[in-house]
């Protein structure tokens, strides 16, 4: 057996000296460690007061090296964190503390701020090296604040955020955001443990697993709208994004955000039925851009005026009406906000129609945003009305014009005379013979001669003139532009020969005749009321001088129609 050499005596001189070269290079490096390191190591004796901190107690702090505070370091330390912390002191004395990070606030050297140390106890008094409490704190000043900015956010956000785990694959509340308890009526506390699903309307339960699958497949958000039931059993909307964190170790769940959309899921139920009120009315709704583009035409419009949405309101209307659309009625909308009065629309086959129509304009911050029109077909109402001036105006039984009428455009008639000098004449007529066919054949019978004579005198007289029935067997015919006193005598004679003719009244021949009277005014010079009093005077003289007659009115007559006997026939 061979045995090394031993070493010679000087290397066996120089062995301690090295290993101690290495130990005061080991607790150099550790000094740097210590030195440099973003946490401040402090050291407290026993008793709490201080013995020691790193460098960088003094970079996050501001407390030069051997800074001894009064009180100790709880001196330091935010009043409403100093009793906190001599308990957990104690306990970490007394071997009883879990070894849990706390957080505490303490102030800087130069008072005017709070840094939040999260920090770590141990208690190494028993450690010959140490025979001390050692704090390693770390500055989380800023993910405090952020925390809190988080808190505060989720204190007062009007959604409803909620973290859901799975115990053995069933979910159940991690935690929910206070905004829960205004919207449900269930506070935060009272749902944690629970069944997130027993707040899901049950039809809606089976939507709720799709979004929680769609999230977990694909990685993404999952949009889903549901129904709620609140504490109180009443049903609120939501729509709601469901996130799947399980693997985010601060998480570990599905976070749902939802948003109580119950308000609008009724403003979209009043906007739907108020539309289908609308789709369902007779009246024409339409809703346009200022520019005029239709945005909205109801039912009625669509089909009664052809409307699209490429359509302008200006092509609705008649010509006239769209000039009052461009210098009347949207001036004054877009002044007073309203217009209402009557228009004319134009249908998809072109007819005209009348309407009377609403135009109001609707604003946002000032500014008007849309243009409402609501119009009302008055067609059967201008008939109606029509029909009321018509027979105001005219002869119901035979159509021809009436006294009322008469008088009016005679007015004007004598107007034009007076302006262009020119002579205007009436001619009075009264029928012969009339009364018999009332006594013998009846007044239906009399009724279809009137007719048929007001049928014969619109062929007689000339283009222009006007026939009128006065009443019972009265005609008048009102002649302008006169030439001579001779025409309007051969014209009284024409009306004579075609009144004559014979015509068959329920099955029997009936001949009637007329007398005429006739006045005629140059220039305008008489009233209508004056030529039809004096071409009555001049009826009344052919009356009395037997009949079937034409008389021209001349001054020398006597005035006296009042005074006339009533022939008998």
């Amino acid at each position: 057996m061979t045995h090394d050499p031993a070493p010679p005596p000087s290397a066996r001189r120089h062995a301690v000296p090295a290993r101690q070269v290495e130990q005061h290079e080991a607790e150099e490096r550790f000094r740097a460690l210590v030195a440099h390191s973003p946490d401040i190591i402090t050291v407290l004796e026993p008793d709490g007061s201080w013995r020691s901190s790193s460098a960088a107690g003094t970079r996050l702090l501001g407390y030069e090296e051997g800074f001894d505070p009064e009180g100790g370091i709880f001196g330091l330390l935010h009043p409403d964190d100093v009793e906190p912390a001599m308990q957990a002191f104690q306990q970490v004395l007394d071997g009883t503390h879990t070894g849990e990070p706390l957080v505490f606030r303490v102030r800087t050297a130069d008072g005017n701020r709070w840094v939040h140390l999260e920090t770590v106890a141990r208690n190494l008094v028993e450690d010959p090296a140490v025979r001390g409490i050692v704090l390693n704190s770390r500055d989380v000043t800023d993910r405090v604040r952020a925390e809190q900015r988080f808190a505060a956010l989720v204190e007062h956000a009007t959604d409803v955020i909620t973290l859901v785990v799975l115990d053995d694959d069933a979910p159940r509340v991690e935690w929910a955001s206070p905004s829960i308890e205004a919207v449900l009526g269930y506070a935060p506390d009272e749902l944690v443990g629970t069944d997130p699903l027993q707040l899901i309307h049950p039809d809606d339960v089976a939507e709720m697993f799709e979004a929680s699958a769609r999230a977990v497949e694909s990685g993404e958000p999952a949009l889903v709208e549901y129904r709620a039931v609140a504490k109180d059993g009443s049903i609120r909307f939501f729509e709601a994004v469901t996130s799947d964190l399980s693997d985010e170790s601060s998480v570990g769940g599905f976070v749902t955000n939802a948003r109580d959309i119950t308000d609008r899921r009724h403003a979209e139920q009043e906007a739907r039925q108020l539309t289908e009120v609308l789709e369902q009315s007779n009246e024409i709704v339409v809703l346009s851009e200022t520019s005029g583009a239709v945005v909205y035409a109801n039912q009625r419009a669509r089909e009664f005026l052809g409307l699209g949405a490429h359509h302008n309101v200006a092509e609705l209307t008649s010509i006239e009406s769209r000039e009052q659309l461009r210098d009347v009625i949207m001036p004054l909308v877009r002044r007073h906000g309203l217009w209402h009065g009557e228009l004319t629309l134009r249908t998809t086959s072109g007819n005209e129609v009348p309407v009377i129509a609403t135009v109001q304009a609707h604003r946002e911050q000032g500014e008007i945003v849309l243009i409402s029109t609501i119009a009302h077909d008055i067609t059967e109402l201008k008939a109606a009305q029509h029909r009321l001036e018509y027979e105001a105006t005219h002869d119901t039984l035979t159509g021809l014009p009436n006294r009322a009428m008469l008088q009016e455009v005679g007015e004007q008639a004598m107007g034009r005379a007076s302006r262009y000098g020119t002579t205007t004449a009436l001619l009075f007529l009264d029928l012969d013979l009339f009364k018999e066919v009332n006594d013998t054949l009846g007044h239906d019978a009399g009724d279809r001669v009137l007719v048929e004579l007001a049928r014969r005198l619109r062929v007689g007289i000339r283009t222009g003139d006007l026939v009128a029935r006065l009443g019972g067997d009265e005609f008048c015919v009102l002649c302008e532009r006169v030439e001579s006193r001779d025409e309007m005598r051969e014209l009284g004679q024409r009306l004579c020969d075609v009144v004559s003719i014979p015509m068959v009244v329920h099955g029997r021949e009936v001949q009637v005749g007329t007398s005429v009277g006739v006045a005629l005014a140059e220039g305008g010079s008489e009233t209508i009321g004056t030529l039809i009093r004096n071409a009555d005077v001049a009826l009344y003289r052919a009356k009395r001088e037997g009949r079937f007659r034409i008389v021209l009115f001349d001054a020398g007559m006597v005035d006296a129609p009042s005074e006339r006997t009533e022939p008998t026939g």
